[in-house]
Order: C-alpha cells, then structure tokens, then sequence
C-alpha cells in the first residue's frame, strides 16, 4: 500500500463530505478577498473555480479560508514536529527503521522519518531548547529525572508504546516512555519546496507544511519533499495560508541595513513577526474596538531605519500600520516609507487612531526604507506595527 493511501488518514476520521472547496473566502495578492468557490487545482497551479477566479493560479492567492474553527486540543495529544513548521497530532506513535507510524482515533499512518523533526510528549523547558538546536550527529532523548531534564545523545533504534530503544555510548539502552520528554532527531537538510509554499491549517490543530501540489476530488495534496505528498480531505481545512512566488514577507527577509535610537523609552530590537515587546501583533480599531490580529509583520519604535532589497522586482509594498495594541492607546510617532531615499507615503499614527492599510507602488524601486520618527511624546509607546509588511507582483 503507497504512503499517499495509509496517509489518507492522517488526524482524520471524518469521511470526506465535501469534493471542493465551496463558499470560501479567498485573500489575493493585490490585497483584497473575494467570496468564491475552488473546484480543483491542477499541477501546474491553474484553478478551476467560480467565474471571479477565471485565470487565476495559486501564485495569485495569499490565502483561503472556509470559515470552520479550529477544535479545542485534548491536553494528551502526542504532537509531531514536521520540516518547515508543520506539527501532526496523534494518540500513540511508533518509530522502527526508516518508518515514523501514527495512531490518531481508529486510523493507522506511516511517514517517513526524514519528514520528521521529533516527537514531543511533553513540552519543558529543555525540550524548547533541544528543539532550538538540534544536533547534526545525533538524536537526543529528553529525559525526566530526579534532578531536572537531561539530554541523551545517541541513535533512535526504535519507539514502541512502553520504550524510547536508543544506540548510546556503542551499547543499546532502553528508557521508559513515561520518562521521556520528547525525542528531537538529527537535523536533517531538506530544501525548501520551490512552487507555492503552503500552511494547511486543519479542524484538529495540525498544520500541514510543505508545496501545493492540486485540489481534487475533495483532496488538497500537500507536497512536503518531491517523494512525499500528504493528502488532506477538504472537509477538514480550516485555512490554507499560501506563500508563492508573487509575494514575499519583509519579516522573512534580511534587511540591508538598520539603524535605532532610543531618546527616553527603553532601547528595544525591532522584532519579526511580534510587536516591540515580542507579543503577537494585535492592532486596535478605536473607532468600533474591534481588535485584529496578524501572523506577520515586523514591530519597530521610534527612532528605526529598516532598509529592504527589492531585488526580485516586486511592483507593489502592502501593510497595515499602526501602533500595537499592547501600549493601552498610547503612541504618537510619524511612519514613513522611503524608495531609494525618496519619500514615497508618510502618515502621523497614534494609539488612538485607527490601523490605515497601504498600497505603495515600488515598480523600479531597488531599496525601500521603513522609517519610524518620534512624535509629540519622545519615543514614548512609540511600538508602531508594519502588519502584513510585503512585497507582491501584481497590478
């Protein structure tokens, strides 16, 4: 029986009820979503899908959303780590050879151990720092003991129900599971998927990382390496968050430069993907007190100079910009965005004031510059947010 067969269930009991994705809402490049139906997606990327995404692809979306929830995880899942951020959810795992098998409800699953970046039963303080830092020689065993966490470096022989078997030291030696931690395996280098790159967020917590292969019948086929696909019934996506060639995150790039100075407020680094303080970014719309939150972004004070190479010739900068919602209404700053030392926009934001998305053309552009100026209060809660800060290719 193939992988792409036993994999069918991966997480999932519930039979496929669906065979599209239909009604969702669909985030595009330019910035805007659109209501739609995706009937399937083929190979190449090409969508097959209501009238408004005739001629679209893949790389022409940023996102897809069904509207479903996210379950409320059980506190005894076994979690699996994945290659670039994806996590599988299970109740018992088996490790023996090259073979990584999963036990979630009724259904049985095998991947393979070279898609798999550890095993955590509990997650400490020393497990987040084995995760950190895997070694490149050896796999590590976090171990419960009376005096704290240890590490135990070796080779995993296997992983059954009851024993972590290990290779430690040239002999063999076996560790209760109920003392086991987690199990962090060598590091392993595996390139990054070329096509769109996908986060596949589904009903049971599980994330799904790796290249959009296609939609069809009722399958949403994610590629995590060119061996290994892992099929996903539709009727159990949450969201689907697409990175394709036609954008790419500021937080996710190295800037050329940056200089910061703090006046009178606590020197703080700018952050990737947090605001200032290193909270998840959250904006507050004061006029109706609706708060939105944003999976990227970069966080910056007063004063900050963050330059970007455009080197892949993008058309456009998008972001929504703000003070974070973490300074309690409080901020006053002047936000402003430079294309190879020409003022491109520039808006006085404050705490109290609502987030203002931006579309800023940067067609011939070669460095953009985010700058943040202090205002009437120093640098006083000047913790401004580039949410959503990219770079995209398109009209």
């Amino acid at each position: 029986m193939s992988a792409l067969v036993v994999l069918l269930g991966i997480l999932f009991s519930t039979s496929v009820c669906a065979d599209q994705l239909d009604g969702v809402r669909v985030r595009l490049v330019n910035g805007s979503s659109i209501r739609a139906s995706i009937e399937s997606i083929d190979r190449n990327g090409a969508i097959v899908g209501s009238e408004n995404l005739a001629n679209k692809t893949v790389d022409d979306l940023t996102g897809i959303l069904t509207g479903r929830t996210i379950e409320k995880a059980a506190t005894n899942r076994i979690r699996l780590n994945l290659k670039f951020g994806g996590q599988l959810f299970c109740k018992d795992v088996a490790v023996e050879g090259d073979r990584v098998q999963t036990v979630s409800n009724a259904a049985e699953r095998d991947l393979p151990v070279e898609v798999v970046e550890a095993v955590v039963w509990r997650e400490t303080s020393k497990v987040i720092e084995a995760l950190q830092n895997p070694s490149k020689q050896f796999d590590s065993v976090i171990v419960s003991s009376r005096k704290g966490d240890v590490v135990v470096d070796g080779l995993i022989d296997k992983i059954d129900p009851t024993h972590v078997v290990m290779e430690y030291n040239g002999k063999s030696r076996k560790i209760s599971i109920e003392k086991v931690q987690a199990v962090v395996f060598a590091k392993l280098e595996m390139d990054r998927p070329k096509r769109a790159f996908a986060r596949a967020f589904l009903l049971n917590g599980s994330v799904v990382c790796g290249e959009i292969k296609e939609l069809s019948d009722g399958l949403f086929t994610i590629g995590i390496s060119d061996q290994f696909d892992i099929p996903l019934p539709v009727s159990r996506l949450a969201r689907v968050e697409i990175q394709s060639k036609s954008v790419v995150y500021l937080s996710d790039l190295q800037p050329l430069s940056f200089e910061q100075q703090a006046q009178f407020a606590l020197p703080r680094k700018w952050q990737r993907d947090k605001t200032l303080l290193g909270n998840p970014i959250q904006l507050k719309f004061s006029s109706s007190g609706r708060v939105v939150d944003f999976e990227k972004g970069i966080g910056t004070r007063s004063y900050t100079n963050l330059v970007f190479e455009n080197s892949d010739g993008f058309s456009h900068f998008r972001a929504v910009v703000g003070i974070g919602s973490e300074t309690g209404g409080n901020g006053d700053c002047e936000m402003v965005i430079e294309g190879d030392g020409i003022r491109l926009w520039s808006k006085r934001v404050t705490g109290a004031s609502d987030p203002e998305p931006l579309t800023v053309s940067v067609s011939g552009i070669n460095e953009l510059a985010l700058i943040v100026l202090p205002g009437e209060n120093f640098d006083l809660a000047d913790h401004a947010v580039w949410a959503d800060a990219k770079f995209t290719k398109s009209e």
